[in-house]
């Protein structure tokens, strides 16, 4: 091959290279006027994406336009194409509460997960069959606990 076809060759790959680093490189951020279009922003900070309050879909970063935002709201929902902001900040308020109910449902007591573990290595040490933890150490514990804490805290 020739030499200068060798340079041009390098020269626009390069070029492309950058182009695509730089695509890469720029995320659009939420912002709070994207409401009125049945948005809402994910957790992400950096490169946030939007997430539908209807049908709860997240779209992609390079979908944070608001004609992008407006076209999903036409063709996916058009019946809520004329819902006043009240209507969208109740439904970010509803879906708010619905994390915060799943996270403090589903979150686990590490505290109460280590002394699980800890009764189970136990159990497993003395060569006795897991059958005696249900029988006779979490009915212990549940007296301890009763007798230590009170039965306020036993139902927690």
């Amino acid at each position: 091959m020739d030499q200068n076809h060798v340079k041009n060759l390098t020269s626009r790959t390069k070029g492309l290279q950058t182009k695509k680093q730089k695509k890469a490189s720029f995320h659009r951020q939420y912002d709070e006027t994207y409401l009125k279009y049945g948005f809402i922003s994910t957790c992400d900070s950096e490169a946030p994406r939007p997430l539908c309050l209807i049908c709860s879909s997240q779209l992609s970063n390079e979908a944070i336009k608001p004609s992008k935002l407006l076209r999903h709201m036409r063709t996916r929902h058009p019946e809520f194409r004329d819902k006043p902001l009240e209507f969208f900040d109740r439904r970010k308020r509803d879906c708010e509460g619905e994390k915060r109910l799943l996270k403090t449902t589903l979150s686990t007591n590490s505290n109460a997960l280590r002394a699980s573990y800890l009764v189970s290595h136990r159990i497993a040490k003395t060569n006795k069959p897991f059958t005696i933890g249900e029988e006779l150490i979490l009915p212990a514990c549940t007296d301890i606990c009763r007798e230590v804490l009170g039965n306020q805290q036993l139902k927690r």
